[in-house]
């Protein structure tokens, strides 16, 4: 490759993250990407950070990514995992609510599936906000969290016609 088409590449995947960073949807969405500084919660990547990547991916399929990576029994499991984190949690906890409402706001994620998305994140953050309050996560809260996000989950399905 000549060197003169190599700077042109070169320039342009500067223009490409000038534009990013000069965007803030944009921005929000590749601050999530890149996944946690956190480690101990494999299952809590797998449901926050993979499900962006995976959006991302396949902005055609974003009931089906939502389906398998935000079931509930994985949310349950990553609301358990929260106490073996370690790592600035609130601050990855940011970045990936940020990229989600980014993402609505792209119109790459539909209302519907948004508020069933916007549940997860809020029992997650009401999780770990008991556990900043009380240094744990009681066994009722984690039920009682489960339990709305099931909810929101059925409501969801039977919206979308999803099966």
């Amino acid at each position: 490759m000549s060197g003169k088409v190599k700077e042109l590449l070169e320039d342009e995947r500067v223009k490409v993250l000038m534009s990013i960073m000069d965007d803030r949807y944009l921005y929000d969405i590749a601050t999530a990407l890149r996944g946690p500084d956190i480690k101990g919660v494999y299952t809590v990547k797998e449901v926050l950070t993979k499900t962006i990547r995976e959006i991302v991916m396949c902005p055609d399929a974003v009931e089906d990514v939502v389906k398998v990576r935000m079931h509930p029994g994985d949310v349950e499991v990553s609301l358990m995992e929260l106490e073996d984190m370690k790592g600035d949690f609130a601050h990855y906890f940011t970045h990936i609510n940020d990229a989600f409402h980014a993402l609505h706001r792209l119109g790459i994620i539909d209302e519907d599936t948004f508020k069933y998305i916007d549940t997860v994140l809020t029992a997650v953050d009401e999780a770990f906000q008991e556990l900043e309050d009380t240094g744990e996560i009681s066994d009722d809260t984690i039920d009682e969290l489960v339990e709305e996000v099931e909810k929101a989950f059925e409501k969801w399905v039977e919206v979308k016609g999803i099966e």
